[in-house]
């Protein structure tokens, strides 16, 4: 777990900064959790992998900032229809959906407007923020 949502974002980032670096900008996006700005039992590894990655985007923010190249991380909770959420347990899927204050899970393409939203030029001053994308739910 670690390797695949850590280590890959770090390697990632670490090859495509030297081409964002001389086309002098650049955005990278990282998707991290809720957990990644919480806790939960039972979820070690994923916990920590996410709250690393948290790290990761706030270092690589500091690091860029001066040479027009911003990270921010993307911090969804529950999302409808991923492979978390149709492996889940059915009485889990009711819990989150009960639980989520919004009444409803966040949708696959709803989460990509949002990335792809970030891309734009009008969210060129955000950088280095852990943006939730939950629905308020932190559970």
């Amino acid at each position: 777990i670690i390797n695949l949502n850590l280590s890959t974002p770090f390697k990632m980032i670490k090859e495509v900064l030297p081409i964002m670096r001389k086309n002098k900008w650049g955005i990278i996006i990282n998707i991290s959790s809720v957990h990644g700005t919480i806790a939960s039992q039972f979820k070690a590894g994923y916990v920590s992998s996410k709250h690393g990655l948290v790290g990761l985007t706030k270092v690589v923010a500091l690091e860029t900032a001066r040479e027009n190249i911003t990270c921010n991380a993307i911090a969804p909770g529950l999302v409808n229809q991923s492979s978390m959420f149709n492996e889940m347990l059915p009485e889990r899927k009711e819990y989150h959906e009960q639980n989520n204050p919004l009444n409803s899970l966040l949708n696959k393409e709803a989460l990509a407007e949002i990335i792809y939203e970030l891309t734009t030029d009008k969210w060129n001053h955000l950088n280095g923020a852990v943006i939730p994308v939950n629905g308020g739910s932190y559970v």
